[in-house]
């Protein structure tokens, strides 16, 4: 059975899996299951997502590049996962299942590449002289690209080449950032907290926001970003937005991009500033006191990415003060005395916003192995991989 685009469509509109971690992997999640795994139409997928192609083969960009021998495999706990895996690679090549982080890590020492684990500096270092690919079943790769500590084998000419899920998870998180700025906008955090009697707390009735006309500031337009830009859009607001690229085509749902030293300027103009940037040295802290001092006087600010991104005392004291008027994360500091889980205006959630029941990747995401699949493929055979990480970059 091949998916359609319709079902591309409706499974990506709420995609979700965990964008990251601090394990070394993820590891199995529920019972086993022995769903059957459908062919999928990769080039519809591949066109509906948008998801990126490298402009050159891996044999050709990678210059130690060889046929891989020893492939070593993170699965779900889908029982057929592995023997659906191995129909698209000649008999020669191995899939070694890890079944566990500390078995993968010894395995790593003499294979050519990794699937499905996140890209970490514990397991990158564990690599032998052949490794080559690390296929991460994420989005956010900043636990191998940031610090001072980044493995020499990922960096720019370092050999090994780490892909990602670029664009699977877009939906889910972009939503999600949405998702908040509409709870905020509407007081439902301060009804959440409302008691089983049905006693409802008051409400300033100056928090309750209609959105039309109102402006959203989008800091990185990627899909993302993109997904929040373009649901605000429809709600009728103005979306400026900030990138690390000018996109050739505007979408017509942005009415301005502008490079990311633009950002301060851009600030004073919007209602909301929402979040859609990777974790990188340029963007660790950037929401700080400068910048929330910068935002139009009780604005809310939405970040669904990472929370090393905001300075968390600066924005503490931007949200007491009345300079930021509500907040809405989804990775801050869970220490129990954070301010933030009992200031008013704020909702939290616990790093959840790319998880859905059915797109987790333990659970059988089948869109985020459909990915996987189909670049093993193409490094097995030396042609152009999907959704390269950028070493300079990082993402």
């Amino acid at each position: 059975m091949r998916y359609s685009v319709k079902a591309i469509m409706l499974a990506t509109g709420m995609l979700g899996l965990l964008a990251g971690g601090d394990a070394l992997a993820q590891g199995r999640a529920g019972p086993p299951v022995s769903t059957p795994l459908p062919e999928t139409d990769m080039p519809t997928l591949i066109r509906t997502l948008g998801i990126p192609e490298s402009a050159q083969p891996v044999r050709e960009f990678l210059k130690t590049w060889h046929k891989p021998k020893k492939i070593v495999v993170f699965p779900d706990n889908n029982t057929n996962r592995m023997a659906w895996l191995r129909e698209v690679v000649p008999a020669d090549v191995q899939l070694i299942e890890a079944k566990t982080p500390e078995e993968g890590m010894k395995l790593l020492k003499d294979a050519d590449a990794q699937l499905g684990n996140i890209c970490n500096k514990p397991f990158v270092n564990a690599t032998g002289p052949n490794f080559e690919w690390v296929q991460d079943n994420h989005t956010g790769v900043d636990s191998c690209f940031t610090g001072a500590d980044v493995p020499a084998k990922i960096r720019p000419g370092g050999g090994v080449v780490v892909t990602n899920i670029q664009r699977v998870i877009s939906g889910a998180v972009g939503y999600h950032s949405f998702a908040l700025m509409v709870a905020l906008s509407r007081g439902l955090e301060v009804y959440a907290r409302n008691d089983p009697t049905g006693t409802f707390p008051p409400i300033d009735r100056g928090q309750l926001w209609s959105m039309q006309g109102r402006t959203l500031l989008v800091a990185g337009l990627g899909g993302i970003g993109s997904t929040h830009a373009r649901l605000a859009h429809a709600l009728g607001m103005k979306v400026i937005a900030t990138n690390a690229t000018i996109p050739a085509t505007i979408p017509d749902y942005v009415d301005h991009v502008g490079l990311p030293g633009e950002l301060l300027d851009l600030a004073p103009q919007a209602d909301v500033v929402a979040s859609g940037l990777p974790l990188t040295p340029e963007t660790t802290g950037i929401f700080n006191a400068a910048f929330f001092a910068k935002m139009k006087k009780g604005a809310m600010f939405i970040n669904v990415t990472r929370g090393e991104q905001q300075v968390e005392a600066d924005l503490v004291a931007a949200l007491q003060s009345g300079q930021v008027g509500a907040v809405g994360l989804d990775d801050f500091n869970r220490r129990p005395d954070n301010p933030l889980l009992t200031l008013p205006h704020v909702l939290l959630t616990p790093h959840i916003s790319a998880q859905a029941v059915d797109t987790d990747f333990n659970l059988g995401g089948q869109v985020t192995w459909d990915l996987a699949r189909e670049n093993l493929k193409r490094f097995v055979n030396g042609d152009k991989l999907l959704s390269v990480i950028d070493p300079a970059r990082g993402y």
